[in-house]
Parts: structure tokens; sequence; C-alpha cells
């Protein structure tokens, strides 16, 4: 007699309904027969065995999933940090051509730079999402003065 499997339940049952028939009509002669009792309580035990694989095999799918998930989660972590990494570049080379612009006295070139900072720093932000504990550099400058490293601060 073979066993259960997940999803022959009615297949096991039937084959083993027909070898009780077979083995009663070929015992006639010597009065075998299996006891009704016993073939149920063979069909209950492989109705408690297929339940089992369908549980396990449903435990595998979700553990299956889940694994997924945490592939798709990773890939998505790995994407976002490239994105921020690339974003904190971006936005070095817009600092230095700021610092240069306003080395040089190109005020106007400093306002537009400024600008692109915080754009930069506001789409690092939102990139960031709740993770993100500092605020970015701010600069004060008045036209008629050139700025010093006195005049950026860090605000809280």
């Amino acid at each position: 007699m073979k066993t259960v499997k997940a999803g022959n339940l009615a297949t096991a049952t039937s084959r083993l309904t027909k070898a009780k028939a077979q083995i009663e009509r070929q015992g006639t002669m010597i009065n075998l027969r299996i006891d009704e009792q016993y073939h149920h309580l063979r069909i209950q035990e492989m109705v408690l065995a297929a339940e089992h694989l369908q549980a396990v095999a449903a435990e595998k799918e979700m553990e299956r999933a889940r694994r997924e998930d945490l592939r798709e989660q990773k890939k998505a972590e790995a994407e976002l940090a490239a994105a921020r990494q690339k974003l904190a570049k971006e936005r070095a080379m817009h600092q230095a051509t700021l610092d240069a612009l306003i080395a040089n006295g190109d005020l106007e070139g400093a306002e537009r730079m400024r600008a692109k900072i915080a754009e930069d720093e506001l789409a690092l932000r939102t990139s960031n999402g709740a993770r993100r504990t500092s605020v970015p550099a701010t600069c004060t400058l008045s036209p008629t003065s050139v700025p010093s490293e006195s005049t950026w601060s860090r605000s809280a």
C-alpha cells in the first residue's frame, strides 16, 4: 500500500478501499477479511497525514515568500543607499562650487548654488525619511560682505 501525499488523499483512499475489497474477494475461501473499524482507522490516519503534509507545504511556502520579501527589501535598501550616496556626492560637488564662487566674489552664482544645495539637502532628507536626525548646514550672506567660515552655522 502506498502512502498518502499532500495532494492525493482521494486517490490513496480509493486505493485502500479497492485493496480491502480485493482482499475480501480473494480471501473468501479461508474467510479472510479486513475489519471495518481497522479500515476506518486507516482512512482516518491517511486524512491526518494529508492534513499534516498540507500544513507543512503551506509553512514552506510562507517561509519562501518571507525570504523573497527579505531579498526584495535588501535590494530596495541597496538602491536607496546608492541614491543617497549619489545625492551626497552631488551636494559635495555643489558645495565645492559654492565655495569657489564665494572665493571669486560671484554672489549671484553663489545664490544659485545655494538653491541647488537646498534642493540636494531636501532630496537627501526625503530619501532618508525619518532616519535622518541632523539638520543640514545653512548659510546667511549679506550682499555687501564676503562670507567667512563663521557665517556658516549648523542648526539643530
